[in-house]
């Protein structure tokens, strides 16, 4: 059997075993193609891919835990923390979770506040310990399909190996963290686009549409039942907010279409000023671009028809 050098950094010798078991189990998965027999490929495919899932958590865990800082003291955005104490943490990579030993600490000045885990804050984790790339990922499945399809569908992809629940806690913890933010987001983001050069003209549309939520459900007035639900939910149907503005050619075929919408009890008012608004840095980029009468302009600034 033929052997190869390779050269690792100095403090990666640990990394020596690992690559060694992941050759060593590529060789056990690889079938017997001798013979011209059918093979299970499939079983081929998955051991393959569980064997490099074992070496990207490895490596990401070093990663994380060169992240680390074990200090008695240390300054976190101008302010003093003193070490609490140093233990293990889980943090979930797009490969499956990695645990890495990081020291925890505590603003001086706050009694008894929350601790800081520098790992986190460095590597811009979401939520409680979701590195940024899973937590995207995750984010975007949940928004495709409802949380108990984006778990089974990623336990056929052999990615994101997480409960049902874990998706619904993933996709409020981005949510949280976009919802601080939209504003910056949606005008840089406008302000980026790129109108296509086909477009001759720009149409805009406001509809509202029936969702069921889920919502609490008040307990009955009494002793509950022996197999009453712990948290009783029901069923309620809501209206939400939708809208688009698209771009035509000059047959009036679409050629782009940005899509907008609030939740149930959202800002109505300010998804219709944010569709004006986006409008006019459009025609501001495109002047010659046929635009919404003046009565539609006026009802998205005001969301009359909301």
């Amino acid at each position: 059997m033929p052997k190869f050098t390779i050269e690792l950094p100095e403090g990666y010798s640990d990394l020596v075993p690992l690559l060694e078991k992941y050759a060593a189990e590529i060789r056990a998965a690889m079938p017997a193609t001798a013979g011209g027999v059918a093979v299970d490929m499939a079983k081929c495919e998955r051991a393959m891919a569980a064997s490099a899932a074992t070496l990207e958590q490895e490596s990401i865990r070093r990663v994380l835990q060169c992240l680390d800082i074990d200090a008695p003291r240390v300054i976190i955005l101008g302010r003093r923390h003193s070490k609490v104490g140093r233990y293990n943490a889980a943090y979930q990579t797009k490969a499956g979770p990695v645990t890495v030993m990081r020291s925890i600490y505590r603003d001086d000045g706050v009694r008894n506040g929350p601790t800081v885990d520098p790992v986190s804050l460095r590597a811009g984790v979401v939520g409680d310990g979701w590195l940024p790339d899973a937590a995207q990922a995750m984010a975007f499945v949940i928004q495709q399909q409802p949380s108990r399809e984006a778990h089974e569908a990623m336990q056929r992809v052999g990615r994101l190996p997480y409960s049902r629940s874990s998706f619904e806690r993933v996709g409020h913890e981005v949510g949280k963290l976009y919802e601080t933010q939209h504003v910056e987001i949606e005008a840089t983001l406008i302000t980026q686009y790129e109108i296509p050069v086909a477009a001759a003209s720009v149409s805009v549309g406001l509809d509202r549409v029936s969702v069921p939520m889920e919502e609490p459900r008040a307990r009955p007035v009494g002793r509950p039942r022996k197999d009453a639900p712990e948290n009783p939910i029901e069923r309620k149907f809501r209206m939400a907010y939708v809208g688009t503005v698209t771009m035509h050619d000059k047959e009036g075929s679409a050629v782009h279409t940005v899509r907008y919408g609030r939740m149930p009890k959202g800002d109505a008012q300010g998804l219709c000023a944010g569709m004006a608004n986006d409008v006019a840095l459009m025609l501001k980029q495109r002047p010659d671009l046929k635009a919404p009468s003046a009565k539609m302009s006026e009802t998205l600034k005001v969301g009359k028809s909301l």
